[in-house]
């Protein structure tokens, strides 16, 4: 629908003159709302007198009013959709030169700047921090690598004017590349380009060919007097009683404008450095703080912020990222919760720490913390949040379980000439009042039956004797929220059960330990079989890789060892899997950590 179809519609509907229904439009276009309830009544009487009811005529007025949030010409569609077009197909075929442009037209807004970066590092475009020998005022394309770069403009460096820039640029082009700082401090009155833009300049890592930002910023006021008294000096006619042949003083002058790193105080840590480059650049050029130890935990998380919208809400997920703000406030009852800022490579998410997850996780969050979180995302209007219900923040721990999370292959049958040794399972073993608690030697033991499932390594688990625990390893496991299945039986424990370690016999009373496994996951506890069953039942959405989604599943019941059965139904089809006998352990927190899988639309036990 166009602007000049309301003209016709006036005309031919409620007996408007052309020129008068042309009011409409311009009421329509610039969003006039008195304009517009003026005409709503001359609409309806003209419209009616035509024989039109007042439903319908109130309808026809209800689709003009809504076409005025965003409405166009007819030209002004055409020429839009011109121009979208060719941006699609410039971005498809030339993304380099696309996203180049786009950079150096936007280089003054620092939002647009985040989000063409970030749209280069997802389609796989280098993009290099301003350097002062290849940089330009723009964005420019390199291609001297195995690929081309995007080099940033000097133009995007904050505090740092045109005019100041141009000054440094200038020379360059007259007279070739620079080869030394000193050579830059002789060719160019720094002075004239100013201390605060060189500042910048350095924190962006325009002289990372010379020096550190560190070096840079420690030796500012050594470079701008050297720079100014060479062209003092120049200005005076005056020249050194060697004529600058000499190698010498430019090796002193080098010592005395760089210091060695190691001899600046203080010392700066790494990430400050980071938080140099995007101050003085507005983005995170050569590393974001969050890569390292993002790394590590995106194979634990189900979506990134930036994947998080309005479709999301009442869904569970698990995040990564660094808390950036944190608030503490006490609610009407006297508990205390928080509001903090989650934040990743994409964006920005604020959590919700309500009294009882606080409780569990308060000593372990903090302003620059990295952590897993797990929660339930909330829409509220156009603001996205994160009720949390989990928190993990030691990166060590989550590292090592993913690094030996991999499905077990099938044990291997024992030979019929020589029994092969079995395992014992994890039980502390009867005293039999020796001291070791190895009874004598003999002690029959029954061989498992063979495995009928891919199995990965349990954790040892016992009864909780409170509601709200500190799990080892510094993660906390709150209990699940209201909206989770019931099962009070089984709660997060403080820490595993110490057990012996398994046992293993080779038939004549000899006795080895086999060495002891680490719990691969949060531990929890066993339920004792009391004759009352229930089944786990996952419905699995026939999407995309819905096969991996079963598999991950059946990997994730696994772990928790009972007496209970299993059920995996594909959502919409008539496809069903059943696994009655002993395949796992109905508890919030298996029932939790499966609605966390990508592909899984419900989990519930019955």
């Amino acid at each position: 629908m166009y602007q000049e179809q309301i003209i016709r519609i006036a005309s031919d509907l409620a007996g408007y003159e052309p020129g008068e229904a042309d009011m409409i439009r311009k009421a329509v276009s610039k969003k006039k709302r008195d304009l517009m309830d003026k005409h709503r009544s001359q609409f309806t009487d003209g419209a009616m007198a035509r024989g039109l009811s007042r439903e319908v005529c109130e309808a026809i007025w209800g689709d003009i009013e809504f076409f005025a949030r965003y409405g166009f010409n007819k030209a002004h569609a055409a020429d839009y959709a011109k121009v979208t077009c060719q941006t699609a197909f410039l971005k498809a075929h030339y993304p380099v030169e696309y996203l180049t442009a786009m950079l150096s037209v936007e280089r003054d807004n620092t939002e647009k700047v985040r989000r063409y970066f970030a749209e280069a590092k997802n389609l796989g475009i280098d993009v290099g921090p301003p350097d002062i020998n290849t940089s330009g005022l723009d964005f420019t394309i390199e291609d001297g690598g195995e690929r081309p770069l995007i080099r940033f403009g000097l133009g995007a460096i904050k505090n740092a004017g045109a005019a100041a820039l141009m000054t440094i640029i200038e020379e360059r082009e007259a007279n070739g590349p620079f080869k030394s700082l000193q050579e830059l401090c002789k060719r160019v009155d720094l002075k004239r380009v100013g201390k605060r833009p060189l500042e910048y300049m350095a924190k962006g890592r325009v002289f990372d060919a010379w020096g550190t930002p560190v070096q840079f910023v420690d030796a500012l006021d050594r470079i701008v007097n050297f720079s100014s008294s060479e062209h003092a000096t120049a200005s005076t006619g005056q020249m050194s009683l060697f004529g600058g042949a000499s190698s010498a003083p430019a090796i002193k002058v080098a010592v005395d404008l760089l210091h060695d790193p190691k001899q600046i105080k203080p010392a700066i840590k790494h990430k400050e450095l980071l938080e140099w480059e995007k101050e003085a650049l507005g983005v995170h050029v050569s590393e974001h703080p969050l890569e390292r130890p993002l790394s590590l935990l995106q194979p634990r998380t189900n979506a990134t912020i930036g994947d998080i919208d309005a479709n999301w809400n009442g869904k569970q997920v698990r995040l990564a990222g660094m808390i950036s703000t944190l608030r503490t406030l006490t609610t009407k009852k006297g508990d205390p919760m928080a509001f903090a800022t989650l934040e990743d490579l994409e964006g920005k998410m604020d959590l919700v720490l309500f009294p009882r997850t606080w409780q569990a996780c308060r000593d372990n969050v903090a302003v620059d913390q990295v952590m897993l979180v797990t929660g339930k995302v909330q829409v509220k209007g156009e603001d996205i949040n994160l009720i949390v219900d989990r928190v993990e923040t030691n990166l060590e721990i989550a590292q090592d379980a993913d690094a030996t999370r991999r499905p077990a292959a099938p044990a291997p049958k024992p030979a019929a000439a020589e029994p092969a040794p079995v395992m014992k399972t994890a039980v502390p073993p009867k005293a039999n009042g020796n001291g070791n608690g190895n009874g004598n030697g003999h002690n029959h033991i029954s061989p498992p039956p063979p495995p009928t499932f891919v199995a990965e390594p349990k954790p040892v688990f016992q009864q909780a004797a409170t509601p709200e625990v500190e799990v080892a390893g510094g993660n906390f496991v709150p209990p699940p929220p209201p909206n989770f299945d019931d099962d009070s039986e089984a709660r997060p424990i403080t820490s595993p059960a110490p057990a012996a370690p398994p046992v293993m016999s080779n038939g004549n009373g000899a006795v080895a330990e086999a060495p002891p496994q680490k719990p691969l996951v949060s531990p929890a506890p066993m339920r004792p079989s009391n004759g009352v069953h229930k089944t786990v039942i996952v419905e699995v959405r026939p999407v995309g890789n819905w096969q991996e989604a079963c598999r991950r599943a059946l990997r994730k019941v696994n772990e928790y060892e009972g007496d209970d059965g299993l059920t995996i139904v594909i959502s919409g089809q008539k496809l069903k899997m059943d696994f009655p006998n002993g395949r796992t352990r109905s508890c919030p927190e298996l029932l939790e950590t499966l609605r966390t899988i990508p592909g899984i639309a419900k989990v519930h036990s019955r």
